[in-house]
């Protein structure tokens, strides 16, 4: 029996290889095909991961921030005007003065009243009016001129006065004592202007750079400066305005 068992045995192994067909992929055998029977690892890594991560911050800051700060004015002082100058406060069609002199006298409030209008390109550190009548009894008066109005970044300057007519010399002394003439309501002038009648006088107004009038920075004279009896002092460089 256990012969027998062995020859069955031997019998199955040869059928299985002769007429059996097997394509499976798991063993390779007569029947499978090349397909089935590749044991070359076809397995490559194809791992495309290209990570192509770039920087793409386009940080364009390009502040244009611009000083729009008014330039100052930093040339020299003189009488005058500029109406060209965008920093003027304006011109003879918006009601501003035609010229850097101007003078009038007529009744105001009950008195009769010079009013002084001057302008300068830049700014005054003092500013001084002498006014001289040319007769047999000649008289002089000096005034300091207050600072009415300016342009905060210096182009401009206005220089502004009245003077009070009055009778005697002791109110002249009184008024100018009791109110400075830097206050442009407070002088008083005995060179009077009475019924409208304007006496012959000669002026002469000097513009200092430093407060304690010492630095002539410019000086104009109109009037009847060439009078014989005028005491206008150097007039050589000064400005004339009729």
């Amino acid at each position: 029996m256990r012969t027998q068992l062995l020859i069955t045995g031997a019998l199955v192994g040869l059928l299985a290889c002769e007429g059996g067909t097997s394509t499976d992929s798991t063993f390779c055998d007569t029947a499978d095909t090349a397909s089935n029977c590749d044991t070359t690892e076809t397995d490559a890594d194809t791992d495309t991961d290209t990570d192509t991560d770039t920087d793409t911050d386009t940080d364009t800051d390009t502040d244009t921030d611009t000083d729009t700060d008014t330039d100052l004015y930093t040339g020299p002082l003189v009488i005058g005007v500029d109406t060209s100058n965008p920093y003027y406060p304006g011109d003879a069609g918006t009601g501003a003065p035609e010229s850097a002199i101007n003078w009038d006298c007529y009744e105001h409030e009950g008195e009769l009243t010079f009013f002084y209008d001057f302008y300068t390109i830049g700014w005054i550190g003092a500013a001084t009016l002498t006014i001289t009548q040319d007769t047999a009894s000649a008289w002089t008066e000096v005034h300091n001129v207050a600072s009415w109005d300016y342009d905060s970044n210096g182009w401009w300057d206005n220089l502004y006065l009245t003077l009070i007519d009055v009778e005697t010399i002791a109110e002249v002394e009184e008024n100018v004592g009791a109110y400075p003439d830097d206050d442009p309501y407070g002088a008083t002038t005995l060179l009077n202007c009475t019924d409208g009648t304007l006496p012959t006088l000669a002026w002469r107004l000097d513009v200092f750079n430093d407060a304690e009038a010492t630095d002539l920075a410019d000086c104009a004279v109109w009037g009847d400066y060439a009078g014989s009896n005028t005491d206008l002092g150097d007039i050589s460089s000064c400005q004339v305005y009729e």
